[in-house]
């Protein structure tokens, strides 16, 4: 049985404010049909917001830092089978037991879809800068929490951009972990040897 936590730090790239997210009944695309895009990558989600902001003719790009409950994802393997995918098919994946996609990679970055928006916490985030989505040395790489160091992915943000934390951001963060300091604390500690 894996015991991992369903807890994942992922980024998302947008071109409008919002406090919440919500499936959207006029997605331009079927496949945001599916629910809530994220990427591990923060260089996909700045690349992304980009985008967003140019087809919107919208000014304000931000990446958004999101914790993500997904506890029974569905894998994707065939990038060209994710795309196809529609809202008929997030109502399948739903009954099926599954409450999330994650693909294998697509140009270099797996994209994970939350198939319930609620299950989604937007943590914090930043506003990017007139051209400057590409503009960063070392982007940051989300994923599972058991997998990364969280804090650390955030602080490195917050120390080279202007990064706000959303009103319990931090204390919705601390929930997600706390599981994963107990296992810590009560892993016994080697003996020494003989």
């Amino acid at each position: 049985m894996d015991t991992r936590s369903p807890y994942a730090l992922l980024f998302h790239g947008t071109a409008h404010g919002f406090a919440q997210f919500r499936l959207s009944d006029n997605a331009r695309e079927a496949n945001n049909a599916l629910g809530v895009h994220l990427a591990e990558s923060e260089l996909a989600a700045r690349t992304y917001a980009q985008c967003a902001c140019a087809d919107a003719g919208a000014a304000s790009p931000r990446v958004l830092l999101c914790l993500a409950e997904i506890a029974s994802p569905w894998i994707c393997e065939i990038a060209e089978a994710f795309f196809s995918l529609g809202g008929a098919d997030r109502a399948r994946l739903l009954r099926g037991g599954f409450d999330g996609i994650i693909t294998e990679p697509v140009i270099d970055d797996s994209v994970w879809v939350a198939l319930r928006p609620q299950a989604v916490v937007i943590l914090g985030g930043y506003a990017l800068g007139h051209g400057d989505a590409l503009a960063i040395d070392e982007p940051e790489s989300g994923g599972w929490l058991a997998d990364i160091d969280p804090v650390g992915v955030i602080r490195r943000i917050a120390a080279r951009q202007d990064f706000a934390w959303r009103p319990g951001g931090e204390q919705r963060l601390a929930q997600a972990l706390a599981p994963r300091a107990r296992r810590v604390a009560q892993t016994p500690s080697p003996s020494p040897s003989p």
